[in-house]
């Protein structure tokens, strides 16, 4: 998890999704979660292994940063 500096559907992103899951697109497939946030563009993210379960994830916007974090509850 962290700050990748890199944007969903790049090749560094596609690479990493090639053997982790996002945990943004495992609870919100479209991209867009409950709130109407849209994730496509975010640079933070969350990799699970296959198999992991997503309870909830949430992109955070905050002053202390120079974009928005990203956090996931999880299980297994």
């Amino acid at each position: 998890m962290g700050d990748f500096n890199f944007r969903p559907y790049s090749t560094q992103y596609n690479l990493t999704t090639a053997i982790l899951n996002d945990s943004w697109t495992l609870k919100w497939p479209s991209w867009i979660d409950d709130q109407n946030y849209n994730g496509s563009r975010e640079i933070d993210h969350i990799f699970v292994s296959f198999g992991t379960i997503i309870i909830n994830t949430r992109i955070i916007e905050s002053s202390a940063s120079d974009h928005p974090a990203v956090w996931a509850e999880i299980t297994i």
